[in-house]
């Protein structure tokens, strides 16, 4: 068996150590920042700049296509871009332009809402909002209103027929 040469490390061994030492932390800064700032530049794109509506039919989104007079319609919001997050501990809040003839009711996480129109309503539209709590990112649609099976227009008397 042969031992190994251990030479004693001269001035140029440890400069070039140092020298190395010195690279090598200087790449691991640079990781950091370029890491950082892939962090910085996800979290910009999951920023939420707005919102989208869209009417569901059972669990499928649809285009909105209106609510019959009498009847409920479901909404959805989705946070724009696609893949955006709402801020934390926001929940969304849902309004509508008419109280008196459109009854909401928000789902508990605000994501979807439930738009009862009244069956003796004459309106033919109404306007239907999202925003989060503190306001931001407002979005309105108008949602159509079309007579139902109850009527769509209040009555105004009777009229009475001689049968015989």
């Amino acid at each position: 068996m042969s031992k190994k040469d251990h030479r004693p490390a001269n001035d140029d061994d440890d400069r070039e150590l140092k020298r190395l030492e010195a690279l090598v932390n200087s790449l691991i800064a640079e990781t950091d920042m370029v890491l950082e700032l892939e962090h910085k530049i996800l979290d910009r794109l999951n920023q939420q700049t707005g919102f989208t509506i869209n009417q569901l039919k059972g669990t499928q989104i649809m285009p909105i296509t209106g609510i019959l007079a009498g009847a409920t319609g479901t909404f959805q919001e989705t946070p724009l871009p696609v893949g955006a997050v709402i801020p934390a501990g926001s929940i969304p809040v849902w309004t509508s332009d008419n109280t008196t003839d459109v009854a909401l009711t928000p789902s508990a996480d605000g994501t979807q809402v439930a738009a009862a129109v009244s069956s003796t309503t004459t309106i033919t539209t109404f306007n239907l909002s999202v925003a989060n709590q503190d306001g931001s990112f407002l979005t309105t649609v108008a949602v159509p209103v079309t007579p139902g099976g109850g009527g769509g227009t209040p009555q105004t008397g009777f009229q009475i027929d001689q049968l015989s």
